[in-house]
């Protein structure tokens, strides 16, 4: 797919009109009309909003393949960290805050412990505002619900839900505007509790 019709898509995602795209890309509608039409050549011949919403899929299907490698990444980093010193919580916190992605470490309650530089890139929010600040005051209200329950049975049962299960989850930035990551979960516990490492990409590029 070219470099423009995957800008068709991206800011069709988030919520361009082809009027919208047209303006933002310096092109006219019929030329936005053209792309429109290599898409369907490409994915298939389906209606805007089913295009879009297979083009977020496979988006965030690529994301979270990069995301678990920076997962088992970090992870190795933290072991080699713990093997030369288990107690350099200094270290720990190093490598979570030059990690490139965004990085929660969320506690049993749902409270953010620990938020690296990389999440005011995503959210728009300073890493130092966030902690200990509930996790779902990144989620869109309608999601909390949902969100809490999913957040509780992980921590219950987490070999039920495989790390990286989130392909696509609505977000919410510091200036109120929505928008899909994909993340990556990974449990440990630590002093008799559990603490979610959740490590977060935007699906489609602000």
């Amino acid at each position: 797919m070219s470099t423009r019709e995957k800008q068709i898509l991206e800011l069709a995602a988030r919520g361009y009109t082809d009027a919208g795209m047209a303006q933002h890309l310096g092109i006219s509608e019929a030329t936005v009309s053209t792309y429109w039409g290599r898409v369907r050549t490409k994915i298939g011949p389906l209606n805007r909003a089913e295009l879009v919403a297979r083009f977020v899929r496979m988006e965030a299907i690529g994301v979270l393949d990069e995301l678990r490698q920076s997962n088992e990444s970090l992870r190795d980093q933290l072991r080699s960290a713990i093997r030369e010193g288990p107690d350099n919580a200094d270290l720990y916190r190093g490598i979570i805050e030059h990690a490139a992605d965004a990085i929660l470490l969320v506690d049993d309650r749902g409270r953010i412990q620990l938020a690296n530089a990389a999440v005011e890139d995503v959210f728009g929010y300073p890493s130092s505002h966030l902690e200990g600040r509930w996790v779902n005051d990144l989620i869109p209200t309608r999601y909390h619900r949902a969100h809490d329950e999913h957040r509780a049975t992980y921590h219950d049962e987490p070999a039920r839900r495989r790390m990286g299960e989130h392909l696509a989850t609505f977000a919410r930035r510091s200036d109120g505007v929505e928008f899909l990551v994909a993340a990556t979960l990974s449990l440990f516990e630590e002093s008799g509790r559990r603490f979610v490492v959740c490590i977060v990409r935007p699906v489609v590029p602000s």
